[in-house]
């Protein structure tokens, strides 16, 4: 019978591999194009296996959103980082900046820079 602080280590152990393989399958969005609803939907499946999605994750899924220009949902995925208390990073907000220009919404990108 294993002990118990040897199945914590394994937990965590397994959950460290989970969120690096979805964050690096995250991040591959941006070399593969995933869909904006793709990259999104795995935000999701990370929530439902117990893992918590990083700023990586985040900004793929951000990112994915410039070739649509969906920068309304792209700043979702920001105030959904603040709410789960994932660190917001230069890679983040440029990422957002990318979304509002490609909707040319200089006005939102103006507002989001003087948030952060």
């Amino acid at each position: 019978m294993l002990a118990r602080g040897t199945l914590a280590r394994g937990h965590r152990a397994l959950t460290l591999t989970l969120t690096l393989t979805l964050t690096l399958t995250l991040t591959l969005t941006l070399t593969l194009t995933l869909t904006r609803r793709e990259a999104t939907a795995l935000l999701g499946r990370m929530e439902q296996l117990g893992v918590d999605p990083n700023a990586h994750s985040y900004c793929a899924a951000i990112a994915a959103h410039e070739q649509s220009a969906r920068w309304r949902d792209a700043l979702g995925l920001l105030a959904a980082m603040k709410t789960r208390a994932v660190p917001l990073d230069e890679h983040c907000v440029n990422a957002a900046l990318a979304v509002c220009a490609a909707a040319g919404e200089a006005d939102v990108a103006t507002r989001l820079l003087r948030r952060c």
